[in-house]
């Protein structure tokens, strides 16, 4: 357009030269600059307009969920359907079968075979029928129940000339329903001397100078915390069963089973710190003290947020600290627990400019999962360049599942990323360089303003192929917030800072459990159990080490002889 402008100006400049009218030049050139300022706005406009509908767009996946893809779109498809493109699709109506793991009725067994070529070839079935063996409730309580006339050994009733003998049980699986907290009632038996007053009183089977236990805080702070179930909701239900425990009674108990957690959450800050990749990102939060103290102080920085950090390894670990501290200062926090002579951390966090505000050194990666989101809402506004960009995507992330199945080491990962993947990045690089450079999309449009944010954080995005160990997206750490995210959709809000530090040292080692595969109920009640121990030498009651250091506990001591061990004596 600049070009076309240009050489009208140069043609009324000419006839200025050749002598021609001053006046009609004048009228002529300002109609030249009213229609060229008209298709200006114009551009504006649609420019304006391609904006609006990215952002309709983005809120329409935000409220219900990405577009379905058809055969007729070019658009992005899943990256699961992308490796299945040379299938036949399948209609609804087969779909909606294949879903269904419950068995059929006996109405529908006719359907179980289809006709081909005349013969009838039966359905292929779908392994496993999705119920749960008796293997599977390790925790369930086991009543074995003998027969009611007969034992091993006695003749068989019915030849009566045989000896019956006992086989493997059967096994039924019966779940019942109870309370979250149960509650026991002891009636303690009380005599009373009727001469001298003197009362005696029996002894009771359980512990009952404390009336919370270990187990039922432990249950209660996975319900809380783990769960993300308020404080009244789980107040209502116990009442209904009979079984009350106010809302304010629940909080002093997540209290008062704090301190054996404060040594554990900071030797899993210490193992974090010492790890060679960590993934961070942020949430938003509400606390009401910060709120009130917004409205009174007017301080610097209003906002509060939750940061969440994960560490990969044989160890996995996720830490979550609440404040008006981003996840930048956090991770200033967490890096100050790191060795001196370590090398630099690879930090992986989206493109968040707060991320990136720390002062400790790090190879920053940035999440491609975020880059490929980007491109997800207007991929029907331009489905051809999206649906190329999100192939490439699709084929580097093709090799990185290779990667994991393989289990290849960090330096193979590398060397196999940048064989395969390292020529589709570059490919992807030179067509975003070949749009923007040779005018074939807007630069500030929806589009190119996608394109301009792959070039912006090329070199984060990319930092896989480089450097051994860096992660492709920050998927770890958007899979533990959930938890948060669950617990604010829920509970909503914190009363103080001080609470919702306590609660995020609890939240932080249930999805450390969870992580390591760990019954995050039990171990919680294994520290109160031994709190002393947990703060003498924390490094033994990790989520991955408890249990051992539980069975040496429980092994009796060595015999002495005079002080001196016997084997010592021996020796």
């Amino acid at each position: 357009m600049e070009v076309c402008y240009a050489d009208f100006k140069q043609d009324i400049d000419h006839y200025r030269r050749l002598g021609a009218d001053e006046d009609a030049l004048v009228r002529s050139e300002g109609l030249l600059n009213h229609y060229f300022f008209v298709i200006q706005q114009l551009d504006e406009l649609e420019r304006s307009l391609e904006l609006k509908n990215a952002h309709i767009a983005r809120l329409q996946e935000q409220l219900f969920g990405p577009n379905t893809p058809t055969d007729d779109d070019l658009a992005e498809e899943s990256h699961d359907s992308l490796k299945d493109k040379n299938n036949p699709p399948v209609d609804d109506a087969d779909s909606e079968v294949e879903a269904n793991d419950e068995p059929c009725d006996e109405a529908d067994k006719h359907d179980e075979t289809e006709i081909s070529n005349g013969d009838p070839v039966p359905k292929e079935k779908k392994p496993g029928h999705g119920r749960l063996g008796a293997d599977e409730y390790t925790g369930a309580e086991q009543v074995f129940c003998s027969h009611e006339h007969l034992k091993a050994g006695d003749t068989c009733p019915e030849c009566l000339n045989g000896r019956i003998y006992a086989v493997d049980p059967m096994r039924r699986v019966v779940i019942d329903g109870r309370a979250p907290l149960l509650a026991t009632v002891f009636l303690i038996e009380v005599l009373r001397c009727a001469l001298c007053g003197m009362r005696f009183r029996a002894q009771a089977p359980v512990d009952t100078t404390q009336k919370y236990t270990a187990l039922s805080k432990s249950v209660l702070a996975y319900l809380h915390c783990g769960s993300g179930q308020p404080y009244n909701r789980i107040e209502i239900m116990q009442r209904m069963m009979g079984m009350p425990v106010p809302a304010s009674t629940q909080s002093d108990l997540l209290e008062s089973m704090m301190g054996p957690l404060y040594p554990v959450f900071t030797r899993l800050i210490w193992y974090a710190a010492n790890s060679d990749c960590i993934y961070q990102d942020d949430t938003f939060i509400k606390i009401l003290a910060l709120i009130k103290e917004n409205k009174q102080c007017q301080p610097a920085r209003k906002g509060m947020s939750s940061s969440g950090f994960v560490t990969e390894g044989k160890h996995p670990i996720a830490l979550f600290f609440a404040g008006r501290e981003h996840a930048g200062e956090h991770f200033d926090q967490i890096m100050e627990h790191r060795s001196k002579d370590a090398d630099d951390i690879i930090r992986m966090a989206d493109a968040l400019k707060a991320n990136s505000k720390h002062e400790h050194p790090a190879k920053k990666s940035k999440c491609n999962g975020h880059a490929v989101r980007r491109f997800k809402p207007i991929a029907n506004l331009f489905p051809i360049e999206c649906h190329q960009i999100l192939q490439w995507y699709s084929d580097v992330y093709d090799h990185e599942a290779y990667c994991k199945e393989h289990e290849l080491t960090p330096i193979d990962r590398l060397h196999y990323h940048q064989e395969h993947s390292s020529p589709i990045m570059e490919q992807m690089k030179a067509y975003i360089e070949h749009q923007l450079d040779g005018k074939l999309v807007e630069p500030n449009g929806a589009l190119g303003k996608e394109y301009k944010y792959l070039l912006n954080h090329w070199e984060e995005l990319t930092l896989f192929l480089r450097v051994a160990g860096a992660p492709l997206d920050n998927n770890p750490c958007e899979r533990i917030l959930k938890s948060l995210i669950m617990y604010r959709k829920n509970s909503q809000i914190y009363v103080t800072q001080y609470s919702a530090y306590n609660l995020h040292i609890i939240t932080s080692i249930i999805a450390t459990c969870r992580l390591n595969e760990i019954d995050a109920i039990d171990y919680l009640t294994q520290l109160q159990n031994h709190e002393q121990e947990v703060w003498a030498n924390p490094d033994q009651w990790l989520p991955w080490n408890y249990l051992e250091t539980i069975e040496c506990l429980s092994q009796p001591p060595p015999e002495t002889i005079n002080g001196l061990q016997s084997s010592a004596i021996s020796a």
